[in-house]
């Protein structure tokens, strides 16, 4: 039984040093790959720390012959250390992945204020043409007061040359001159223009008005606009203070970061050191034990 147990411990830490080994030689490895096999390794060590505290009392009770006794303790001593390595690094690395998760959700903010700018900067560009459009509602209004003012006297001026054709009429029935029949005819032509005039004035006017008004509305939503934006530009500045101060803190720890990631890499280097010298003192061990049992 302890026979099978030692082959799938052997089996499993010769696949171990392969994965470990392919990670290590392989130069376009992900970095992600990478930090993924050093958590593995830290949870595979941690569970090997109970085989490591029960290896003294063994070989106490076991009382194996030199080398074996020496090897065995030497290996624990190494796997100790590679376990406390392991243990580093993996802090290391929450602590640099806290620091991502940090810098993730300070890039999506910056984006979403960045957006909000460049809203308001379109908006204060709206602002910047309030005067001229006030300035065209003025011209406007001042352009109906004064067209509605003719279009009034050109309606009463129809009104009397109306009562003066009647009139004239009632003339003509009574026997004057012909020339006052061409006059009278004349009267009627200038009444039918200005009758026609005063249409197309008046169309001319009720689409003034319309403008205006609509004009007026223009202002109302715009002046509106500008007040919420007002408000919105205020809190903005706010926001982006406070994310300038943030900022300029995650960017002080950067410098840590590269440090993290530069014993990282370290670290890399000493485990799959520690790994080769495991696999070769096991491969000698297991030559010795061999030596000595056909002997």
């Amino acid at each position: 039984m302890s026979e099978g147990a030692f082959d799938a411990l052997r089996a499993g830490l010769a696949d171990a040093a392969k994965t470990l080994r392919a990670l290590t030689e392989n130069g376009d490895a992900d970095r992600l790959d990478l930090l993924n096999a050093v958590m593995g390794l830290d949870d595979a060590m941690g569970d090997a720390a109970e085989l490591l505290a029960t290896l003294p009392a063994f070989l106490a009770a076991a009382e194996p012959v030199e080398p074996i006794r020496s090897d065995l303790a030497d290996w624990a001593s190494r796997q100790a250390e590679a376990a406390r390595r392991v243990a580093q690094a993996r802090a290391l690395l929450d602590a640099r992945l806290a620091d991502e998760r940090q810098l993730d959700g300070l890039a999506a903010e910056h984006a979403e204020l960045t957006r909000r700018l460049a809203d308001l900067e379109r908006a204060e560009r709206l602002a910047a043409s309030l005067p001229a459009l006030r300035e065209q509602h003025r011209v406007l209004a001042e352009r109906v007061s004064a067209f509605s003012d003719p279009a009034l006297r050109a309606e009463q001026a129809v009104e009397l040359a109306a009562v003066q054709l009647d009139l004239l009429t009632g003339l003509r029935a009574g026997g004057w001159r012909a020339e006052l029949a061409d006059a009278l005819a004349a009267a009627a032509a200038a009444q039918a223009r200005l009758a026609e005039q005063l249409a197309v004035d008046r169309e001319r006017l009720s689409g003034l008005e319309g403008e205006n008004d609509r004009t007026r509305a223009e202002l109302a939503v715009i002046d509106e606009r500008a007040a919420r934006l007002e408000d919105e530009h205020r809190e903005l500045q706010a926001r982006l203070s406070a994310r300038l101060k943030a900022n300029q803190r995650v960017a002080g720890s950067m410098a840590g970061l590269r440090e993290a990631d530069r014993r990282l890499t370290e670290i890399d280097g000493m485990l799959a050191a520690a790994l080769r010298e495991r696999e070769t003192a096991l491969a000698d061990s297991r030559r010795r034990r061999r030596n000595g049992e056909a002997t």
